[in-house]
C-alpha cells in the first residue's frame, strides 16, 4: 500500500541492513526523505544509494548509538539537510553474548546495554525536541518478543528489551498528547521483514493528531488498523510471516502468563485471533433493582470504550420501575411481579435482539460483585463455577444473586454462548495481607472470612484511564472515590490497590445511599438482643434503611437531600446532619488511607455522586484542606477532569468511570485466549 508524505522526514537508525533497511526502503517509497544512520559507513551509504536509484531521497549518517554525541549529530544532520524531522525509528541493536547471568562477561553486559537501551534514550532525547520543533511526528522503539518473555542464555538482550519497552511507555505518556506518541514493536530476532512504522506515519499524517503509544508483536504488517486516540487502548499482539517458533502454544502461554495487565484488558491476541468470529459483547451490570446493559463492537480493534448502546432497567421489584437506552427516553414498564428479575432481563434481551440487525451476540460478560478468594481473574461461567459463586451470596446479598440469576437463565436457554464472570473483587487481590486480615481468631482467616473489597471493575478502569490523561501523577500515591448509590475508597499506589475501605462485605466503609458503612458490631448485637430483630430484619435495617436514606429520612441521593438543608424544623436539621454525616466518613476514610500511603499526590472522584455532585466534592476538599488541596471552583462546578487549581499541592480529578468497557475487555481476552489454545 503506498501513501504520499512529500516534504516529511525520517531518521532510522541501525538501518545498513536487515529490519532497518528494508524500514529505510520502504518509507522513502512512501515520499519520505530518510536519514539511512547505521554504525558502518559502507552500509549506510549502500542503503541510501538504494533509496536514491529507487526514486527516493536519503543521505546517510555514521553513528554508533552508544554514543549520545553521535546520535545528537544524527538528528542535526536530518534538520540540516532536510530542514525538519518528523518521525525517528529506533532500530539498531546488537545481539550480544549468548551466557548466562552468573557467567556474563560485565563488558559484554554494557555494550549490550550501551546500545539496545542506552541508545534508544539517547534517541529520545534528542529526536523529541526536533520533532516538537517539527510540529509533530511519531517514534517508533523496535523491541523484542524478548521484551515480554525471559531467556536463560541472553540476559543483556532481555534486559535491554524490557528496558525498551518500559521506556517507551514513559515515553508515550509523557509526549502522546504533545503530538509525539510512542510506539513499541516487538519483533522476533531472526525477522528480516519491515514493521509497520509506516501505519505510524499515516495515522499522523492523515489525522494531523498523535498517534498513541502501542505494543505489537509479530507479523506486524498490512494487517492493522490504525488505533484510537488512547495512549493505552490499542495494545494488540502481530506475528513476523517469517517466525514460525513464536506461534506454538507454549510460547503463547509464555506470553500471556508474563505480559502486563494492559495486554489482559487490551486483548493479547488480537490480530491472529479474528476478531470479527467473536461477535458482539454483552455486558450485564446486574444490581439490586436494575440491570444495566451495553452492546460493545469486539471487531474493531482496539475495542472502543465507547459501547454501540446501552440501557437500564431500574426499579425492578418496585411499584414504578422504567426501561431507557441509547436514544430512547425512560418509560414505564410493567414487569411481572412474581419473578420481575427474569422479566427484566427477558425485556433486554427483546430490545438487544432488535438492534442487532444480522449481526449476532458472541459472548456475555457479567459483572460479579465477589468472587471469594478462588477467583482473581476473569472465567468462563459453567455448572461448576456457578455452584461455586452461590457460595458467595451471603457476602454480597445485595448484587451477587441477581447477577447469578442471570448467569443461570442464559445457562439453560443458551448453553453455547460463552458467559464470562468478572469480579468486583478481584482488583483487590494485590491488598497486602495486614490488609486483608481481620481481627477475628485466626482461625477465621482459614474458613476465608477476611477483607476482600469491592468496585473493582471501577477501579481497574481508573488504573487503565488516569496515566493516559494525567501521566506518572497518576501512578503515586492516589486516593479514587467511588461514590455512587454504593460507596467505597481505594487506596493506589503504581495504580494497584494496597488498601480499600470495604471489607468483608459490601457493608463495610463509608456511609451510603441506604447502606450504613462501618458500624459498631456492638450496635447489631444490640439491635438483636434487646430490640429483638430477626436476622432478617437487621439486614434489612443494615442494607436498605440506613446511611444518607436512614438519617435524611428523606432520599439516599445527595442531590436531593441539599435541596432541604435550608428546610425548617426537623426535616432541614436531619438534611444537614446527613449531608455533614457523609462528608465527615468519607473526609475521614480519606485521611486513614494517605496515612497508608505516607502522604497523597493525586484525590479522584468518580461514580454518580463523585462525577456529577460538584457540592460534595467542594466540602470534602474543604475539609480536606490540611493536605493541601486547593479547588478550581469553576473547573468543580464544570466537572473538569482536573479540578485542582495550580497551586494545590495534590491533584484532584473527576474520572469518570467505565466499568462496562472493563467487564467487556476482559471477556475479549478470555475469548481470545481459548481460541489461542
Amino acid at each position: 500500500m503506498q501513501y504520499s508524505f512529500s516534504g516529511r522526514v525520517a531518521l532510522v537508525t541501525g538501518a545498513g541492513s536487515g529490519i532497518g533497511e528494508a524500514i529505510a526502503r520502504l518509507l522513502a517509497s512512501n515520499g519520505l526523505n530518510v536519514v539511512v544512520s547505521d554504525v558502518s559507513a559502507d552500509n549506510a551509504q549502500r542503503v541510501t544509494s538504494l533509496i536514491n536509484a529507487e526514486g527516493g531521497h536519503a543521505v546517510a549518517n555514521v553513528a554508533d548509538v552508544a554514543c549520545i554525541d553521535e546520535v545528537q549529530a544524527a538528528v542535526a544532520c536530518a534538520v540540516d539537510t532536510f530542514g525538519d524531522l518528523h518521525f525517528a525509528v529506533n532500530n539498531a541493536g546488537i545481539g550480544g553474548d549468548q551466557s548466562p547471568a552468573g557467567e556474563l562477561d560485565p563488558a559484554a553486559w554494557r555494550r549490550v546495554i550501551d546500545v539496545n537501551l542506552n541508545g534508544v534514550f539517547y534517541g529520545l532525547r534528542h529526536q523529541i525536541p526536533a520533532i516538537l520543533r517539527s510540529g509533530g511526528g511519531a517514534i517508533v522503539n523496535v523491541s523484542s518478543i524478548l521484551g515480554v518473555v525471559g531467556d536463560a542464555a541472553n540476559p543483556a538482550y532481555v534486559a535491554a528489551k524490557h528496558g525498551v519497552t518500559g521506556l517507551t511507555r514513559s515515553a508515550g505518556l509523557a509526549y502522546a498528547s504533545k503530538g509525539i506518541p510512542s510506539w513499541i514493536s516487538w519483533m522476533n530476532r531472526t525477522s528480516r521483514r519491515p514493521l509497520t512504522c509506516i501505519r505510524s506515519v499515516v495515522w499522523v499524517h492523515r489525522t494531523k493528531s498523535p498517534m498513541p503509544w502501542r505494543f505489537c508483536y509479530r507479523k506486524e504488517a498490512a494487517s492493522l488498523r490504525a488505533p484510537s486516540s488512547s495512549p493505552m487502548a490499542a495494545t494488540r499482539r502481530a506475528e513476523s510471516e517469517d517466525d514460525e517458533t513464536a506461534d506454538t502454544p507454549a510460547h503463547l502461554g509464555e506470553v500471556a502468563r508474563t505480559a502486563r495487565r494492559e495486554d489482559d484488558l487490551m486483548d493479547v491476541t488480537m490480530a491472529r485471533s479474528g476478531r470479527r468470529e467473536h461477535g458482539l459483547i454483552l455486558v450485564l451490570n446486574c444490581g439490586s433493582s436494575s440491570i444495566k446493559f451495553a452492546v460493545f463492537d469486539s471487531s474493531a480493534a482496539p475495542l472502543p470504550r465507547q459501547a454501540l448502546w446501552n440501557g437500564k432497567v431500574q426499579g425492578i421489584g418496585g411499584a414504578n420501575p422504567d426501561f431507557g437506552e441509547t436514544g430512547v427516553a425512560p418509560f414505564p414498564i410493567e414487569l411481572d411481579t412474581a419473578h420481575p428479575y427474569r422479566a427484566a432481563l427477558r425485556l433486554i434481551r427483546d430490545r438487544v435482539s432488535r438492534r442487532l440487525d444480522g449481526r449476532r451476540i458472541g459472548a456475555v460478560a457479567h459483572r460479579i460483585v465477589h468472587g471469594g478468594s478462588k477467583y482473581f481473574m476473569p472465567v468462563r461461567v459453567d455448572a461448576n463455577v456457578l455452584a461455586d459463586l452461590k457460595g458467595y451470596i451471603p457476602l454480597a446479598p445485595l448484587h451477587q444473586p441477581f447477577a447469578l440469576e442471570a448467569v443461570e437463565i442464559l445457562l439453560r436457554e443458551q448453553p453455547d454462548l460463552p458467559q464470562m464472570a468478572c469480579f468486583d473483587t478481584a482488583f483487590h487481590h494485590t491488598l497486602p495481607q495486614v490488609e486483608k486480615v481481620l481481627p477475628l481468631p485466626y482461625a477465621a482467616w482459614e474458613r476465608g472470612l477476611r477483607r476482600y473489597g469491592f468496585h473493582g471493575l471501577s477501579y481497574e478502569y481508573m488504573a487503565v484511564a488516569l496515566p493516559e490523561r494525567h501521566g506518572d501523577a497518576a501512578c503515586g500515591r492516589t486516593v479514587v472515590a467511588h461514590l455512587g448509590s454504593g460507596a467505597s475508597l481505594c487506596a493506589m499506589q503504581g495504580l494497584k490497590s494496597v488498601a480499600t475501605t470495604m471489607g468483608f462485605s459490601a457493608l463495610d466503609g463509608l456511609m451510603m445511599g441506604t447502606r450504613t458503612g462501618a458500624l459498631d458490631p456492638g450496635a447489631v448485637l444490640y439491635l438483636m438482643e434487646v430490640e429483638k430483630l430477626s436476622l432478617e430484619q437487621v439486614g434489612r435495617v443494615l442494607y436498605h434503611e440506613s446511611g444518607l436514606l436512614g438519617v435524611s429520612g428523606i432520599s439516599a441521593e445527595p442531590r436531593v437531600i441539599v435541596g432541604h438543608e435550608n428546610d425548617a424544623g426537623e426535616t432541614g436539621e436531619r438534611a444537614r446532619l446527613a449531608l455533614a454525616l457523609y462528608v465527615r466518613r468519607i473526609v475521614r476514610e480519606i485521611g486513614a488511607l494517605v496515612a497508608v500511603l505516607g502522604g497523597l499526590d493525586m484525590l479522584v472522584f468518580t461514580a454518580g455522586v463523585g462525577e456529577h455532585n460538584a457540592f460534595i466534592r467542594e466540602r470534602i476538599c474543604a475539609a480536606l484542606g490540611f493536605l493541601g488541596i486547593a479547588l478550581d471552583t469553576d473547573a468543580n462546578a464544570r466537572h473538569a477532569a482536573k479540578i485542582s487549581s495550580d497551586h494545590s499541592q495534590v491533584i484532584v480529578a473527576v474520572e469518570p468511570t467505565n466499568e462496562e468497557w472493563i467487564a467487556a475487555s476482559h471477556a475479549l481476552s478470555c475469548l481470545d485466549r481459548e481460541k489461542a489454545r
